[in-house]
């Protein structure tokens, strides 16, 4: 038996503007996507370009609900899962990273999401891809959701920083529950990976979230019309100017 429902909605993306006479209708419709978020414990990811992932990624950090992101390319996928803080959580040491200091979807980048869709051909796009890797990135999805539900810790399962000694988890009845799941169809390889969090990530950063409890909608707002509003406030840009050379040092 299954209890589903469908909802048509559009998701606010960073560098996506929003006209001024469709604020109010926009407050109303991050309302009901909020909504929808209170009233899961799992969130997965399937939409189909970068920056359509971010306000799911800060709407589940917020409200602490784990999330599963899948994406896909060309030839390839990646299968991961976010942070998510419980009574279980482990304390992270020298082999293994704790579920809440797992990075997102967005921590590896340095470069905050825009507009993904302008000035790119098909092939560049999440539209073309072989046949069976969306079917494979799906799958991988939901057997790392059953993994975790079946782990003693749930969702709060650490990750290792290395998959070579993993005898242990192998012993569980599900096996391992890894960070990132990487897979090539071209070499049929698959890699995992942990990765912890960025503190200045666009997305789940300490900055992003109080920015957004103290402004709620209107930094949406702000993000959709103008991408840069993100490297400001997670402090991305200030890295960025901290790691360009003084003028001096050019050579012209």
């Amino acid at each position: 038996h299954v209890n589903s429902k469908g909802i048509n909605i559009r998701i606010p993306e960073p560098d996506h503007p929003i006209m001024e006479q469709d604020i109010e209708k926009m407050k109303t419709l991050l309302s009901k996507i909020e909504s929808v978020f209170e009233e899961h414990d799992v969130v997965f990811l399937l939409t189909d370009s970068r920056e359509s992932r971010w306000l799911p990624t800060l709407l589940c950090e917020s409200k602490n609900k784990l999330a599963i992101c899948s994406a896909i390319g060309a030839e390839s996928f990646l299968v991961m899962r976010h942070s998510y803080i419980g009574p279980n959580v482990s304390i992270s040491d020298d082999l293994n990273i704790s579920s809440d200091y797992l990075g997102c979807y967005f921590c590896s980048d340095i470069s905050c999401p825009s507009n993904s869709q302008i000035n790119k051909t098909m092939d560049l796009k999440c539209s073309v891809t072989r046949p069976g890797i969306s079917m494979m990135a799906a799958a991988h999805s939901v057997e790392l959701l059953i993994s975790l539900i079946q782990h003693p810790r749930g969702f709060c399962a650490s990750a290792p920083f290395s998959y070579k000694d993993i005898d242990a988890e192998t012993e569980r009845s599900f096996g391992i529950v890894p960070h990132q799941i990487r897979y090539f169809q071209s070499s049929y390889t698959t890699m995992l990976s942990t990765i912890p969090k960025f503190k200045r990530c666009s997305a789940c950063s300490i900055h992003i979230l109080e920015e957004f409890e103290k402004r709620g909608y209107d930094f949406v707002i702000d993000v959709c019309n103008n991408s840069n509003t993100l490297a400001k406030v997670s402090k991305i840009l200030e890295l960025v100017i901290s790691m360009e050379p003084p003028i001096d040092m050019l050579h012209f």
